[in-house]
Formats: structure tokens, sequence, C-alpha cells
């Protein structure tokens, strides 16, 4: 699989400068699935920016290979996935209606 970046949820699978969105976007939530027992996401509204959103999971007895988070207003930024360490997917969920 591509990063898809034209559907909703955005579909990432490879960090850097192919995940950057830079047009802003409004994005009600983010959903990573992990490839392995540890592992690491995070994503930044630049390639050098503000952090949006981190998670981990350092523990290797856990089989903890998801997280996510919604936010309870979108919020209206652009993207760049800077890290994705053993992490096979990222989903940008984007808000849909009025704002």
């Amino acid at each position: 699989m591509a990063n898809d970046l034209t559907v909703n949820p955005m579909q990432i699978d490879t960090a850097g400068a192919t995940s950057a969105v830079t047009s802003a976007v409004w994005v009600q939530g983010f959903a990573c699935h992990a490839s392995d027992n540890t592992w690491a996401c995070v994503i930044h509204d630049a390639a050098a920016g503000n952090v949006l959103w981190s998670t981990e999971n350092a523990l290797a007895a856990c089989e903890h290979r998801s997280d996510c988070i919604m936010f309870p207003e979108p919020i209206h930024t652009t993207l760049y996935v800077t890290t994705m360490e053993d992490v096979d997917l990222v989903l940008v969920y984007l808000a849909t209606g009025p704002h």
C-alpha cells in the first residue's frame, strides 16, 4: 500500500515528505496501527514544526499495537508524519460538515 492522501481517512504508511499535507485540512482525529510490540508515532504540523500528536508503546511484553485520538473540535492544520517506528499505518480522520 502507498500513502493515500485523497481519501477520508487519509492512509499513511511512510513517514517523511511523502506524508506531507501542505494545505491546511480540518482534522478530527488520528489512529495508528503498529507492526510490533514496541512502536512510536509522531505527527507534526511541518517537517520541523509543532507536535500535533505523539504516541508510543515501549513495553516489549505488552501487545498493545494501536492508539487513537479524536478531538472534541476539529483542528485546522497541515500535516507531516515524522516518526513511524514499527508503525505500518497511520489514519488521519478528516472532519466533515461545517467547522
